[in-house]
């Protein structure tokens, strides 16, 4: 008692459990929906919000494919629009493993599985025209590119690898590989033509077609700095498997062939947005793209010239820029 007055121990007032939607259709109203769980670290409520999203991104998902059979894409430009209805039937999902990501709370970021989901839909139909029977791949594709853009513009790069490393199968050959050695999954989706130049165009501007994933990062540029770090690790990251396996004393040579398998579209995004992408890939924890390999810095900077050489044949190769010579990523480790 004090002044008249009881004294209350802070700890009684709790908030009100939040109320779960039974249809999650709305990706805005999710991302803050799951704002508040991850804020209360409520975790039974996260759990129900996740099961209730997932059952109707399934549902929504398998009535629209149905009904895409019947009048499916037949020319190129139809694709986009065909992938931004299937994945509108997704984004309530994908925003709230987004926002398990943001949280940066071990319960809620490890989002690894919505990978799974959405590279392996039950009832997908197997059959018909390439650009609907491969979108649970390119669904992969957008996903993985949305959780590391996520991942680097939190700094949080170890996460991002996390999914990347993450052994799944091929379905163009037998055994497992990690996400960034398969070329359908990393920047080359079938369902986009297996085509590199277009998969990035179109992930690149999806925060400026989605309001809802320009309000996560908090507008389409930071989105398109966080995608192009993203990107940018994944190429140190090969190059430390490349140099780890043996190899490294390749790309040396003007003779051998090396082959990348992470596309190196960033270099789209013109000179800022890629300056600022190497700046936020030096805010994270870089040493972790190759301490895994055994590896040290200094084994990195031996091969980087090497590395950035044959970048930039792959980028002459696939942009026909034959006068390039230098850039911003290239400067990484000078």
């Amino acid at each position: 008692m004090k002044d008249g007055r009881k004294e209350h121990d802070s700890s009684e007032f709790k908030p009100l459990p939040l109320r779960i939607p039974q249809s999650i259709t709305d990706p805005i109203q999710t991302y803050e929906t799951a704002i508040d769980l991850a804020r209360l670290d409520d975790t039974l409520g996260w759990r129900m919000l996740e099961k209730r999203a997932r059952a109707s991104a399934t549902s929504a998902l398998i009535s629209w494919r149905e009904e895409a059979s019947k009048t499916p894409p037949l020319q190129w430009d139809q694709v986009p629009q065909r992938i931004d209805e299937a994945f509108e039937r997704l984004a309530p999902r994908i925003a709230l493993a987004l926002v398990g990501v943001e949280s940066r709370k071990p319960v809620f970021s490890n989002q690894r599985a919505v990978f799974d989901e959405l590279t392996n839909i039950g009832k997908w139909e197997r059959s018909g025209v390439v650009s609907l029977v491969e979108l649970p791949n390119t669904f992969g594709y957008i996903y993985q590119g949305l959780h590391g853009a996520l991942c680097l513009d939190t700094e949080q790069l170890d996460l991002a690898l996390a999914l990347a490393d993450l052994k799944t199968s091929n379905s163009y050959s037998e055994g497992t590989e990690s996400l960034w050695q398969i070329h359908e999954l990393i920047g080359w989706p079938q369902a986009l033509g297996g085509n590199c130049t277009h998969a990035w165009k179109y992930l690149s501007a999806r925060a400026k077609q989605w309001t809802w994933l320009s309000e996560i990062f908090g507008g389409e540029q930071q989105y398109r700095v966080g995608l192009s770090a993203y990107y940018m690790a994944l190429s140190v990251h090969e190059l430390a498997a490349f140099v780890a396996g043996g190899n490294g004393e390749t790309l040396k040579s003007e003779q051998q062939n090396v082959r990348m398998d992470v596309p190196l579209s960033f270099f789209e995004e013109g000179e800022e947005i890629n300056r600022r992408a190497v700046a936020l890939l030096l805010r994270n924890d870089v040493e972790r793209l190759w301490v895994p390999f055994g590896l040290k810095r200094d084994d990195i900077r031996r091969y980087w010239p090497h590395w950035t050489r044959w970048c930039l044949s792959w980028i002459n190769g696939v942009y026909h820029y034959p006068y390039v010579r230098t850039f911003p990523f290239g400067k990484l480790f000078a």
